[in-house]
């Protein structure tokens, strides 16, 4: 393959994986706003014939607390919740005495926290928003990919990736 046809090639598929991109997003959220709608977390995709190739699910956001400032957390804990507090004596002054959290106090400060809407020191949190996964059937990819071949899959999923884009007002 000539270096023209190689460079071209590459702008084309990119140009084409920019545009699946965009169009991708969109549709997945709009997918997941129709399985909120409609009470479910999980549906099949399917042919035209009925095949299905894959089944699309929402899943649900979640989210973690996790320690980032054990010192802060501790000092906090000390002044709010000295029963989680464990006092680890000196062993001959190679480790000075201090201050830790019980084992288990984490579960018992997340209660806590879920119960009286505090935001402790030392405690980040993190959180997934809700997404789709797709799980593709055994051979779904190639059925989609034969559909694709001989052009009775190009319907208006592949029309609206290559419309023009609408003018804005």
């Amino acid at each position: 393959m000539a270096i023209q046809e190689l460079t071209r090639t590459v702008a084309v598929l990119r140009a084409l994986s920019d545009l699946v991109k965009a169009q991708l997003d969109i549709t997945k959220e709009d997918a997941l706003l129709e399985l909120e709608d409609m009470g479910v977390e999980r549906a099949k995709a399917t042919l035209p014939d009925g095949t299905v190739v894959a089944h699309v699910t929402r899943v649900a956001a979640s989210g973690e607390m996790q320690v980032q400032d054990e010192d802060a957390l501790t000092e906090w804990a000390k002044e709010h919740a000295p029963e989680l507090i464990e006092h680890v004596p000196e062993k001959v002054e190679v480790i000075p005495a201090h201050d830790r959290l019980r084992i288990g106090a984490a579960e018992a400060l997340v209660a806590r926290v879920l119960e009286d809407g505090e935001i402790l020191p030392g405690i980040g949190v993190s959180t997934k928003n809700p997404y789709i996964m797709v799980k593709f059937a055994p051979h779904g990819r190639d059925a989609i990919a034969e559909g694709l071949r001989q052009s009775w899959l190009v319907d208006s999923t592949v029309q609206r990736l290559l419309a023009p884009p609408a003018e804005e007002e």
